[in-house]
């Protein structure tokens, strides 16, 4: 070993993912695997150091290595002091070889302990050398959770006869007490050009997000990308991520409609509401009744969209309100179809309707229909309505109120 410092930089390295929750699973296999940097002392043998070896703690021998500073020599010269020279192999082999290891556990296989030896250890991961030796990392369970127990090299004695099963997934738990998976490896460059490659296809068709691995549809980047080129993916994301303000708004800007997939409280945000809206006015449909009530969010997008049928998914309060519905039709007479029935028996607000657009005498209340101002102004601005609407009641009723407006102008 070149590098005197080596067992110190490992314990570096590990300690990044120290209180980390990784699962490893195979075909039929998965474990849950707390990382803690009190165990690796043991893993790698370093507890040799001592006269009893088993008596001592991994944080002890931490602390001893951190305290007086002790680097490779120093750790093997108490090794020797102790132990023979094979052990001192084996710990040597283990040093230099435990990162690789890990860094490459993905490539692995996974095997169950056939052997009357380790009796604590159920499976070990193991990958081959070219002497038919393998390392092997022992997991064991102690009933309430998996952990790692061991780290060796030897041959197949430990797994004769065992079915093999390649590690087909590696995900690191967000914390400790979150299902939530993301991709992992310990390998963190390798880890990263994956991501980078993911990201790169969901950026050229969103469309792939669908195809993803759950270890990449629970990162938040990734998702983000998603919804960026097509808003509706928010229909597939993880729970959590409907909750979060920052995908949510990215996929409302680009499909107002996603807007039906997030979560209450968002769907109470006003300013998020608005920006669905923005891109579709039928995104409103999808607010909580709350804003749908809010006589005045909803006035102003009929304000700033004139012609849209917006009272179509107001709340009650919104469509008996006699100055917005009055706005409304204004500007769209259609939109009388979804006024209160008892604005719809409003005088002025079906005359200012029926003004706008004749049609809209359909959704007038029929005392209204029969009207004959109403009538003549709905015919004055679609003559189709007198096809259906005009009786001859009504003819004479508006011919005689004519004749007495000029009986009383002659009288005068």
């Amino acid at each position: 070993m070149n590098n005197e410092n080596e067992v110190q930089e490992l314990i570096k390295w590990w300690d990044t993912y120290n209180h980390k929750k990784i699962n490893i699973k195979s075909e039929t296999q998965s474990f849950d695997l707390k990382i803690l940097k009190t165990r690796l002392p043991h893993l790698l043998g370093l507890h040799y150091m001592k006269k009893e070896p088993e008596s001592v703690t991994g944080i002890n021998l931490l602390n001893e290595i951190y305290d007086k500073n002790l680097k490779n020599k120093d750790i093997f010269k108490n090794i020797k002091k102790h132990q023979n020279d094979l052990v001192l192999f084996k710990v040597k082999n283990r040093i230099l070889n435990f990162k690789n290891f890990m860094k490459n556990i993905e490539n692995a296989e996974i095997v169950k302990n056939t052997s009357k030896n380790m009796n604590n250890i159920k499976y070990f991961i193991i990958l081959p050398k070219k002497d038919n030796n393998h390392f092997m990392l022992g997991i064991g369970n102690n009933g309430k959770e998996d952990y790692v127990g061991t780290f060796i090299l030897d041959n197949d004695r430990y797994f004769k006869g065992s079915k093999r099963e390649k590690v087909e997934k590696i995900y690191r738990y967000k914390n400790l007490k979150s299902n939530e998976k993301i991709a992992f490896s310990f390998d963190s460059e390798k880890l990263e050009n994956e991501r980078n490659k993911v990201l790169q296809k969901v950026r050229k068709n969103g469309e792939e997000f669908k195809k993803l691995d759950i270890g990449y549809s629970n990162d938040k980047e990734i998702a983000l990308e998603a919804v960026k080129q097509d808003g509706m993916i928010l229909s597939i994301v993880k729970d959590n991520f409907l909750k979060d303000r920052e995908i949510v708004l990215t996929a409302v800007k680009q499909n107002g409609l996603a807007l039906k997939f997030a979560s209450d409280d968002i769907r109470s945000n006003k300013e998020t509401v608005m920006e669905a809206i923005k891109q579709n006015v039928s995104a409103l449909q999808y607010a909580m009744d709350k804003l749908k009530n809010d006589k005045e969010f909803v006035g102003e997008i009929i304000k700033q969209n004139p012609k849209e049928f917006i009272l179509q998914y107001a709340g009650e309060d919104v469509r008996n309100d006699k100055e917005i519905v009055l706005n409304a039709v204004k500007n769209n007479g259609m939109q009388l179809a979804f006024a209160s029935e008892e604005l719809k028996k409003d005088n002025e607000i079906v005359l200012t309707a029926v003004k706008e657009n004749g049609l809209a005498i359909e959704f007038a209340d029929k005392t209204l229909q029969e009207d004959a101002q109403i009538l003549f102004e709905a015919i004055l601005q679609n003559p189709d309505v007198g096809n259906t609407y005009l009786t001859e009641k009504i003819v004479k009723d508006k011919t005689e109120t004519k004749d007495e407006k000029m009986n009383i102008k002659e009288r005068g």
